[in-house]
C-alpha cells in the first residue's frame, strides 16, 4: 500500500470517527401500552394495572398515552429492590 493510501484511510478514519462523536446522547423511546408490554413481557392488563396503582407512569400527549422505556424500567428496578 502506498503511504498515499494509508494516509487517506487514516483520515476517512478520523472523519468518521469525528462525526460518531457528534451525537453524545440517545433519543427518548416512547411507547405505547401494547409495545411495552411486549418489549416487558407480560400483558396489557398487566401494564394498565400498574398505571392504575401509579407503579409506572405514563406520558400524555392530548389523549395518548405513551411510556419512555428508560423511566419504566428505572421505576421498575427501584421497586423490586
Amino acid at each position: 500500500m502506498s503511504s498515499y493510501a494509508a494516509g487517506e484511510t487514516a483520515g476517512v478514519l478520523q472523519r468518521n470517527q469525528l462525526f460518531d462523536n457528534r451525537i453524545s446522547h440517545e433519543l427518548p423511546i416512547y411507547l405505547t401500552c401494547l409495545e411495552l408490554a411486549h418489549v416487558l413481557k407480560v400483558s396489557v392488563h398487566t401494564i394498565r394495572s400498574w398505571r392504575k396503582f401509579r407503579i409506572i407512569t405514563p406520558k400524555k400527549f392530548g389523549r395518548s398515552v405513551r411510556w419512555l422505556l428508560n423511566e419504566v424500567v428505572e421505576e421498575l428496578s427501584k421497586r423490586r429492590s
